[in-house]
């Protein structure tokens, strides 16, 4: 699924769609402007993380999701990273009331 090669920038794609508390809009705004001088940023807002969405990204970034992930999901991911991709989960400390399926 990475596709990028030295003469492109590399693609981070942020995941919205597990009600993230960190994101782009709130808490990595300083960061996402950073970011996207030197990569190509993509914001994932739909419902399911497919092989779709995730085609073409380097990095699948995760800023503390507070929703479960479905099996379909977690095998889309797993092909992500055995094609060669990263995941960054980008979580506080919690509590177990707080916790979802991927912590």
């Amino acid at each position: 699924m990475p596709s990028s090669t030295r003469s492109e920038k590399k693609t981070i794609l942020f995941n919205l769609s597990k009600q993230e508390e960190y994101h782009p809009q709130k808490r990595f705004k300083k960061w996402y402007r950073n970011l996207r001088t030197h990569y190509k940023i993509t914001l994932n807002k739909s419902a399911l993380l497919s092989s779709e969405v995730l085609e073409g990204c380097d990095l699948v970034i995760f800023g503390s999701s507070r929703a479960d992930f479905s099996e379909d999901e977690f095998s889309a991911l797993r092909s992500f990273v055995d094609q060669g991709g990263s995941l960054a989960f980008l979580v506080p400390a919690l509590n177990r009331e707080q916790a979802t399926n991927v912590h």
